[in-house]
């Protein structure tokens, strides 16, 4: 809902505030930057959901999942330039060491309080075999229809995960207005499904907010790596509040509550 509310208040913004003059590139390659930071985030709230009866969470600041994901390498244009290409030379197709990734709702109960809910980002290794009739079909066999996506952005993403790195290539589609849906992310490592729901979904660490979770120093740690910028701005496609100077996406510091002394920025 808060996130929700902060889309709200920033689309009503753009409606009545000055016309909008950056590149709708610049707002894509954003969107693509977020929505990696929210698979990080979810990921590594997941770690803590599984492993929160840990008592090393009370005083190891460094009990974390040591998974990272970023991307490099983005490039743009229109989707007119990539209709005809092989699919599998845009984005690699799922094959050897990938991630099975469920998005799983986490609620907690409580006596005093009303339920609070995130959605995190349960990964594991698995071996994939090669589906190659649909990475050398071309890349309109994957788009409804057309002229529904315009731009692309192509990216390099480096992941490490368990100890493990794995680096590939990516493409997120995004329709006429920008800003605004339809988004599609083609991600066959990680699972184009499961990151295209991510894409919309909740993951403020509802859980990890009560005070018997937030005092623990893992999870200071955590929230605290989760915190956007004071500069940053809502992303409106992802929800998360970036800052395009410094190319950083994360939780509003409006919803997670005053920083911790020692790890705000």
């Amino acid at each position: 809902m808060y996130e929700r509310m902060i889309w709200i208040a920033f689309v009503t913004m753009l409606c009545v505030g000055p016309a909008q003059t950056q590149p709708a590139w610049i707002g894509d390659e954003l969107a693509a930057r977020a929505t990696y930071a929210k698979l990080a985030i979810a990921a590594r709230a997941d770690w803590l959901r599984c492993n929160v009866h840990l008592s090393a969470l009370d005083t190891n600041a460094d009990a974390q999942s040591d998974f990272t994901i970023a991307i490099s390498d983005l490039r743009t244009g229109p989707t007119s330039d990539l209709l005809a290409t092989p699919e599998r030379e845009i984005a690699t197709p799922r094959a050897g060491r990938v991630l099975e990734t469920a998005i799983v709702s986490w609620t907690v109960s409580s006596e005093r309080s009303k339920p609070v809910f995130a959605n995190v980002a349960n990964l594991r290794w698995v071996d994939a075999e090669n589906s190659s009739q649909r990475s050398t079909q071309p890349l309109y066999d994957r788009i409804l229809g057309p002229g529904e996506y315009t731009r692309y952005v192509r990216m390099t993403v480096s992941m490490t995960f368990e100890g493990r790195q794995r680096q590939y290539a990516a493409v997120f589609l995004f329709g006429p207005r920008p800003g605004f849906p339809p988004v599609l992310a083609i991600d066959d490592v990680v699972g184009s499904v499961q990151l295209n729901s991510l894409i919309g979904s909740f993951i403020l660490p509802g859980p990890l907010l009560l005070s018997g979770q937030r005092n623990r120093a893992a999870v200071r740690a955590f929230l605290e790596s989760a915190r956007g910028r004071t500069t940053c701005v809502p992303e409106p496609v992802t929800g998360l509040c970036c800052d395009a100077a410094s190319a950083s996406c994360g939780i509003s510091p409006l919803l997670l509550g005053p920083a911790d002394a020692a790890g705000s920025r």
